[in-house]
């Protein structure tokens, strides 16, 4: 009979069966990744794990050919794209900068401020060195094209850094005078005692100052270094001058006026121009005893020389004493 006439018990119509398919076998064996059209998903081309990147590239992808998660350079995006997981990492792309990185600066600046501080604590060559990182740090106002501007930067750097050292010594006024200088430049004063020197007590060279004194012996000097410029004490001493120095070296050098200048004492002071205020007192005693007068502290001449940064600027006679005469004192 017909097909179309055929039917089971039920009255259900009969269909012809299906022939076996070659292919079942293989397809129970496939794997549920098999998507709607068939294809399997997880396999790429014959031979060919997909698994493992060939090009040393993260090769975790799903389909083949380019991951759309991964950059065609070579680095993985799967950590930036925002279809990943909830440990992926994304990015700050609005430019603003890392408040960790921010708050880490602040900290090291913190550490700089009190490491130099207390450098300023210590003896006068870490001074220096504290001295030396604080005048040279970049700022947007400094202006280096003068001296008197480099001179004034390099004084802030050292008030802020900076102690005062006092220093006491004893030295040899030969030929009646002392010499503070720049340790190493040319301090060269042969041209500088001029008439009016030496009526003002004070010779001024560019890197070097001499200083008149009443006796020809020992005389009590005492070296006051300042972060800034001192009051004005001049009632309290006889005889008060100051003078600019270029000190280059940073090292001021405090001698007699024929010590050996190796041998002298040094002191650290900010590199370039400088202040000098010498005050002299105990002038009328020390005179009066002449050669004798280092004998006795009650006698002996007394001088300070105080030294801050400061930019360039004439010399000044604040105080002038005049010795006696022989006769009023008769």
């Amino acid at each position: 009979m017909d097909a179309e006439d055929k039917s089971n018990d039920t009255g259900t119509p009969w269909a012809e069966p299906l022939a076996p398919d070659e292919n079942a076998d293989a397809v129970l064996d496939q794997d549920e990744n098999t998507d709607t059209t068939g294809r399997d998903e997880s396999a790429n081309a014959p031979g060919r794990d997909e698994s493992a990147d060939v090009s040393g590239r993260d090769g975790n992808t799903d389909v083949p050919g380019r991951d759309e998660n991964t950059d065609t350079t070579g680095r993985d995006e799967s950590a930036g794209a925002l279809d990943q997981g909830e440990d992926a990492e994304t990015p700050d792309g609005d430019g603003r900068p890392d408040p960790a990185r921010e708050r880490e600066r602040r900290r090291e600046a913190d550490e700089l401020r009190r490491r130099v501080a207390a450098l300023a604590q210590q003896p006068p060559r870490s001074l220096r060195e504290a001295v030396h990182r604080a005048a040279h740090r970049p700022t947007a106002e400094a202006d280096t094209a003068g001296d008197d501007a480099a001179s004034a930067a390099v004084g802030d750097a050292w008030h802020c850094a900076a102690m005062t050292t006092t220093t006491e010594l004893t030295l040899f006024a030969d030929y009646f005078q002392l010499h503070v200088s720049d340790a190493v430049a040319d301090g060269d004063l042969s041209d500088a005692w001029t008439d009016q020197a030496v009526a003002d007590q004070l010779a001024v060279a560019r890197h070097a100052l001499g200083i008149g004194t009443a006796v020809n012996v020992d005389v009590s000097v005492t070296v006051v270094v300042l972060p800034q410029e001192p009051g004005d004490d001049s009632s309290e001493f006889d005889h008060v001058v100051e003078a600019g120095l270029d000190v280059p070296s940073g090292r001021l050098a405090v001698q007699g006026g024929t010590d050996y200048a190796p041998d002298a004492a040094t002191f650290e002071v900010p590199p370039g121009w400088n202040r000098v205020r010498v005050s002299r007192s105990n002038l009328a005693r020390a005179t009066e005893a002449d050669v004798d007068s280092d004998e006795s502290p009650e006698t002996t001449e007394r001088v300070r020389i105080q030294v801050w940064p400061a930019p360039e600027s004439p010399a000044k006679i604040i105080k002038r004493w005049s010795q006696p005469d022989d006769e009023s004192d008769a």
